[in-house]
């Protein structure tokens, strides 16, 4: 009924006129993105290819809504228009551009749609209309009088473009695709990841083989992953950070400063955390190599996963089938509201180090990641102003941050949720853990880049980092005769020269593992010396053949913007 009725329009004279302003409005809407990629690529020949490259998605676009057969005219409309609302929410939520690595993220984040969504609604319903527009544009049936291409060309010049430009973003590892219209970017993404997908192979696992001590364990080994945590905002790692309660005259606190993260996004500094490795082979160990989880459970201790930030089981960070069967305890809070989540895992692995057995935790705490609004608790509102209060009560982190952020009130928000999830957290296991029986490990994901302006505002994930996104802090906790002497001196040898990836042989070594091998695999522990060039990987998914890409962290004497309360 609905087709016959569609043609019947292709009598309307105007028709032919009013699906081509429809189509304009969202092809001609990023005109912004156009010039700023035309002026970016530099030369007059990289500018003509560019414009041609831009010309040709256009009228690919334009080139299906003048397909005759309905069938195929309306299908591409629904996958033309549902690419494009997914590209402009990501575009006008982050003010970015969606890189292939981050639309992986995005794809694996798609079980938190409904957190962004509900603190993003206005920014969806512009997407969807923008994508509706174009979906209309196609839909409408063309008139028979004004074809502007040959039949052929209707239905075959997209395919072409957008594997043009697939075989253009796989050559470059992903990128190269900046300026174009997003249904074409997002359409070649889909096609990159069939590829992928068809070229994967399910890597064969290595079972525990390293050699350990005959000693079977009697202490807690306690793995603290935080969120979103910059190390110079701390007072482990700059004079003026906020407090910690880690320098205090305790002497089971071990500090080593400012270190590099292993990627400025979470996925790939937990999975390098996870799964270890050397700059050079750290592929290899994630797709190879036993996790932690496995290597822990090979030596008697009790592996438990605390999970501060999701609920309802789901899983993050790159987190399988494969590293479940190693767990035994698998804790989340789902009645535990997100304030109060990191004070109740310090509540708990207090109360672990008290129960009598050995046991293997690894934790990711809520931390600091944006939204940082409602992470802390009026009477812990230091820093004024501070963001606007009440909207985010029951989110965690949803991959976006929000629109209403202004450089001095987020900073301010930033540094009272620091004294909150990190200060009074640490306040809570100094004072109540059995630190004799236990050897915790702190350090956190990645840093943070606040920029000096809300124009240079990017936080973390950035396809071009500063060196900020990837400055952590790393901070040894542990009375265990013998650990506590090794860690003490470790830290006067390696005070901000350190990495994640000198933790994960060091997390060995305390469990029990004793192989020489573990130097050649894993690295250097924190317990000898590190030598660490000091450098993070902001291309951690390294694809279709291209290599890492490697950033040095900012480890200065100029310390981060102060609020006037701080002053």
């Amino acid at each position: 009924m609905m087709l016959r009725h569609f043609e019947r329009l292709r009598a309307t004279p105007w028709i032919n006129i009013f699906k081509i302003v429809l189509l304009a409005i969202p092809l001609a809407l990023p005109l912004r993105l156009y010039v700023g990629r035309f002026e970016h690529v530099g030369t007059l020949k990289l500018q003509l290819a560019y414009l041609l490259l831009l010309v040709l998605c256009i009228a690919s676009t334009a080139a299906v809504a003048f397909i005759v057969n309905s069938y195929l005219r309306i299908s591409y409309a629904i996958f033309f228009g549902l690419l494009l609302t997914f590209w402009a929410a990501y575009q006008a939520i982050l003010q970015s551009f969606m890189t292939y690595d981050a639309f992986i993220t995005m794809l694996s984040a798609r079980a938190f749609i409904g957190d962004a969504v509900s603190q993003f609604m206005p920014v969806f319903i512009r997407a969807i209309l923008l994508g509706s527009t174009l979906l209309v544009g196609i839909v409408l049936p063309p008139g028979r009088s004004g074809a502007f291409l040959p039949h052929v060309l209707t239905w075959a010049l997209a395919p072409m473009v957008i594997l043009g430009i697939t075989g253009i973003a796989y050559a470059r590892g992903g990128d190269g695709l900046q300026g174009l219209p997003g249904n074409d970017v997002v359409a070649a993404y889909l096609v990159l990841l069939g590829v992928e997908a068809y070229h994967s192979e399910q890597a064969p696992r290595e079972s525990v083989a390293l050699a350990s001590i005959p000693t079977k364990p009697d202490y807690d080994v306690i793995f603290l992953v935080d969120e979103s945590v910059r190390g110079d905002f701390l007072d482990v790692g700059a004079a003026t950070g906020i407090t910690s309660n880690l320098l205090s005259t305790n002497p089971a606190v071990h500090n080593f400063g400012l270190a590099a993260s292993g990627n400025n996004c979470s996925e790939g500094s937990n999975m390098l955390l996870r799964y270890g490795g050397t700059r050079d082979d750290y592929r290899i160990t994630t797709d190879h190599k036993p996790s932690i989880f496995h290597y822990a459970k090979s030596r008697g201790f009790r592996t438990v996963y605390v999970d501060g930030q999701r609920t309802g089981k789901r899983l993050q960070n790159g987190m399988d089938a494969y590293e479940l069967s190693a767990i035994d305890e698998f804790i989340q809070f789902d009645d535990v509201k997100v304030v109060d989540r990191d004070i109740r895992i310090a509540e708990l692995i207090s109360a672990r180090t008290k129960n009598h057995v050995a046991e293997f935790i690894y934790v990711n705490k809520v931390g600091a990641h944006f939204p940082v609004h409602d992470k802390f608790p009026d009477s812990f509102m230091r820093y004024t102003p501070a963001l606007p209060r009440g909207a985010y009560e029951s989110i965690t982190d949803v991959g976006v941050r929000p629109s209403d952020l202004t450089w001095e009130r987020y900073n301010n928000s930033y540094r009272n949720t620091l004294l909150w999830n990190v200060g009074e957290f640490f306040r809570i296991v100094l004072g109540s853990a059995d630190l004799d029986h236990a050897f915790l490990l702190y350090t956190s994901d990645l840093g943070e880049d606040f920029g000096k302006d809300e124009a240079t505002f990017k936080l973390h994930c950035s396809p071009e980092p500063s060196g900020y996104e990837g400055l952590v802090p790393l901070v040894i906790i542990t009375g265990l005769p013998g650990w506590s002497d090794k860690a003490r001196e470790g830290a006067m040898r390696n005070f901000n020269h350190s990495s994640h990836y000198n933790i994960f042989p060091t997390i060995l070594a305390v469990l029990g593992y004793s192989d020489p091998r573990i130097l050649g695999t894993y690295g250097p522990s924190l317990f000898e010396d590190t030598h660490d060039p000091m450098t993070f990987n902001y291309r951690y998914y390294a694809r279709f053949g291209q290599p890492p890409l490697w950033k040095k962290v900012a480890i200065t004497q100029q310390q981060p913007g102060q609020s006037a309360a701080d002053k």
